[in-house]
């Protein structure tokens, strides 16, 4: 005989629950699965790739082996010579050389000021250099602590050492 049997609503509740959660660890899974397979293709790829590029080297390109010392990176010019528009990327050494050369063109600029503010920087930033930032804070990360500011938030500004 087929017995019923009664649920309270905090069982439904339940059971709608464990429903939901079980429906969604499946779909999560699914999508795990299928970034794992995604990774494993592009390693494949890559490894692949590797595999051609070693055979080139080791087969056409066999005699610059002997030589490849030549053409270390170690060897390469200095980040701090290339222009920003050849690397496309801002690095800290970089970033310290633009904060000094533009305080000291805005002492130049201006004889007596004794500092420069985070607005003024900015401008200088996007009109000169072609660098667009939210904030020159987050831009100069690590790099604004090895100097005085003042100002509060709204007026903050840098003050430009006495040598500059």
């Amino acid at each position: 005989m087929n017995e019923k049997h009664a649920f309270t609503i905090e069982q439904l509740h339940q059971f709608r629950q464990l429903s939901n959660r079980l429906r969604h660890l499946k779909m999560s899974k699914q999508e795990m699965a299928d970034q794992i397979a995604k990774l494993e293709r592009e390693q494949r790829q890559a490894d692949e790739e590797a595999a051609e590029m070693e055979e080139r080297l080791n087969g056409e390109f066999a005699e610059l082996a002997e030589v490849a010392d030549l053409f270390s990176t170690a060897q390469a010019v200095p980040d701090t010579i290339l222009p920003l528009e050849e690397t496309n990327y801002v690095t800290r050494d970089k970033k310290e050389l633009l904060l000094v050369n533009m305080m000291r063109a805005y002492k130049r600029a201006n004889p007596d000021a004794n500092t420069i503010t985070y607005t003024e920087v900015k401008n200088t930033l996007a009109e000169q250099y072609k660098i667009e930032t939210r904030s020159i804070a987050n831009f100069f990360l690590g790099i604004l602590s090895d100097y005085e500011t003042v100002g509060g938030n709204r007026n903050k500004a840098i003050v430009i050492p006495k040598d500059y």
